[in-house]
Formats: C-alpha cells, structure tokens, sequence
C-alpha cells in the first residue's frame, strides 16, 4: 500500500495464462483460504472455465494483513501517505493490473 503496509492476498490464477484475463476482486475482513480450495465453489466454476482471475484480500489490520483495522477512517487528501478502505482497494487494484494484465486494462 502507499504507506508501505503489506495486506494478505490469495491470486488464485490459472496455470497456462497466456492472455489478458479478466479479475474478480474481493476484500474482506473476515479472512482469506490459506490453500487453494480443493473444489471449486460451484459459484466459480463457470467463471473458472472461462479464464478468471480470482484475487481475495484481507482489509488492513485483519488476520495476517498488517495496520490497523479502522472500516470508517477518513483520509487525508492532502497526506499523500494517508489511507483508508478506498486508498487501499486502489492500490490493490493497481498493483493487480500491473501484475495481471486484464482485457480492461489494454
């Protein structure tokens, strides 16, 4: 994150990716899988099949995501180190894109 703060992320990606891909993103403060599930959530299977991205973070301060977890603080606008839920799902978001090239982002 922009303050230097490391949040935990699962990217769960398929193996023989070689095109841009679309990304589901989830944030939560109720914790991520530690492994890969060993079955696809029937929600997923389609969405799988069809080469999706599937990234699940943990919010700031929670489980083994470091900060503090605060889901209404204010930011800082004029702090460009200041952060809060929004600056930090964009900078996920970001760091994503970077990392995983999207139909969306060509």
């Amino acid at each position: 994150m922009r303050d230097g703060v490391k949040l935990q992320t699962v990217i769960l990606a398929p193996a023989d990716q070689h095109e841009a891909l679309p990304i589901l993103f989830r944030r939560t403060p109720y914790g991520v899988p530690e492994n890969p599930p060993q079955q696809m959530p029937a929600s997923w299977k389609e969405l799988a099949q069809d080469g999706y991205i599937f990234v699940i973070q943990n919010l700031r301060g929670r489980f083994k995501s470091e900060g503090v977890f605060d889901l209404t603080s204010q930011v800082d606008l004029s702090n460009p180190k200041s952060t809060n839920e929004t600056t930090d799902a964009y900078d996920s978001i970001e760091w994503l894109v970077k990392m995983y090239p999207t139909t969306a982002a060509k």
